[in-house]
């Protein structure tokens, strides 16, 4: 007789494999794609982006303080189409947010494919 049995994880293993999902799913949320060599100024935001699927892109900002806490949040509102296997040069203007927050000291980016 087979009974239906819910496994349970001791703390640190069910730990794990919560960080395990939630990383599949950041991962999952970035289409795979890479972005690289993140630089601003007052007025712009670059970096490198490699396509890792043909799909219409926008951008995440999170804007980050020497700490690590979140200064802001922004969406580029515009869309572009890339292609699988394409190497990209972004400049975003300030424009297309409402602006950096003073302090910032890192700018988490994540591609957004649909």
């Amino acid at each position: 007789m087979l009974l239906n049995r819910t496994a349970r994880l001791s703390p640190p293993l069910a730990r794990c494999r919560a960080i395990s999902i939630a990383a599949l799913l950041l991962i999952g949320a970035g289409c795979g794609s890479d972005v690289t060599n993140v630089s601003w100024t007052a007025s712009e935001v670059t970096f490198d982006y490699h396509a890792s699927r043909t799909c219409a892109v926008n951008f995440h900002y999170v804007f980050l303080d020497s700490s690590g806490s979140v200064l802001d949040e922004a969406d580029t509102q515009r869309s572009q189409s890339v292609e699988e296997g394409q190497d990209y040069h972004e400049t975003i203007s300030a424009g297309d947010f409402d602006r950096i927050p003073d302090g910032t000291k890192s700018i988490d980016t994540t591609p957004n494919c649909r």
